[in-house]
């Protein structure tokens, strides 16, 4: 079953969250809710460019992210400007999703954030060869780079110690950081732990650690 045949009170809240983005429209072709526009980019005084966009509404949405593709061919398809090999735009990292977008949040919050964001740092990029905010590395290697920056850490040996007290949704009573420091747990990486321990899904956790498998310390 489809969300919005499914949901109609969810697909209602979606199109009234669209409502606030005038220069997109929202169409149904083969079964599928999809969005087109002209994204527009703004420097501080004036438009920029347009990014001629579709946003493809998964069949799971909110489950999953929408798709999102630039049309004209404005952004070189390549992974060095975060284009993926089937075309869509890599709005983030995948853990980043659930500070970004995550579940209970509407359409509205990712196009008002990461999809807004994408497009202004294109556009930021195309005058100034430079990301305005920084950008992570494509692929495996850029959700790694997401924990090092996350947990404060620089080594895979450390980001895999750590990994341990995932499990643990408060620090166990007298242990010391796993990351090998000797100090208690809750006066060293806790404080970095619980955050992501709150947001991320067990499934992110085991897709990190599938990764470090294949990676030698």
């Amino acid at each position: 079953m489809k969300w919005w045949k499914e949901d109609s009170q969810l697909y209602a809240s979606f199109k009234n969250e669209l409502a606030a983005f005038p220069f997109l429209e929202l169409n149904l072709e083969n079964g599928k809710n999809i969005i087109r526009g002209l994204w527009p980019v703004f420097g501080e005084s004036k438009l920029i460019t347009k990014y001629s966009i579709k946003i493809e509404i998964p069949d799971d949405y909110p489950k999953s992210v929408p798709l999102v593709y630039e049309l004209e061919g404005k952004i070189p398809r390549i992974p060095d400007r975060h284009i993926n090999y089937d075309n869509t735009c890599c709005l983030f990292a995948p853990p980043e999703r659930w500070e970004q977008w995550p579940l209970g949040t509407g359409i509205d919050v990712l196009l008002s954030g990461a999809v807004k964001q994408f497009f202004f740092s294109q556009a930021y990029f195309n005058r100034t060869g430079e990301w305005p905010f920084g950008e992570w590395l494509h692929g495996d290697v850029g959700v790694v780079q997401f924990y090092f920056e996350r947990l404060n850490i620089s080594s895979i040996q450390k980001l895999k110690q750590l990994l341990i007290a995932y499990p643990y949704r408060t620090p166990p009573r007298g242990w010391n950081c796993p990351c090998g420091s000797h100090r208690p747990y809750e006066d060293c990486h806790w404080k970095y732990m619980k955050p992501l321990i709150d947001i991320l899904p067990e499934e992110e956790w085991k897709y990190l650690i599938k990764v470090l498998t294949g990676i030698k310390s």
